[in-house]
């Protein structure tokens, strides 16, 4: 039978292995590392890639680290391919917007 993994006892198997939350998001995947917080709200399904990171660390799989959390973390579900999600095709924040001012130049403007 698997253990049932809380985030204080995820955090403490952290700290055993000389990880910390903060030094998880400093450290990043191969993609870059993440904001300030994302390790953390990776235990409560907040940040897929984060999950991953902590679950490699603890050599865990996800079904048993993250059950029912994140649509990977079930028995028998492959790895998503996510590779789709770097296509230079996609907009970024600030070509999404419908004009370029940021909210300075609103204030500026009035």
């Amino acid at each position: 039978m698997s253990q049932w993994w809380t985030p204080p006892d995820i955090k403490a198997a952290l700290t055993k292995r000389g990880w910390t939350l903060a030094a998880i998001d400093r450290q990043g995947d191969e993609q870059g590392p993440f904001y300030n917080g994302a390790a953390r709200q990776s235990l409560r399904g907040g940040n897929y890639r984060a999950a991953v990171v902590i679950s490699k660390i603890l050599d865990v799989a996800m079904h048993e680290l993250f059950p029912g959390m994140y649509l990977t973390a079930r028995p028998g579900r492959p790895e998503p391919v996510r590779s789709g999600l770097t296509d230079s095709s996609h907009k970024g924040v600030r070509e999404s917007r419908q004009s370029g001012a940021t909210a300075a130049d609103s204030v500026r403007a009035a």
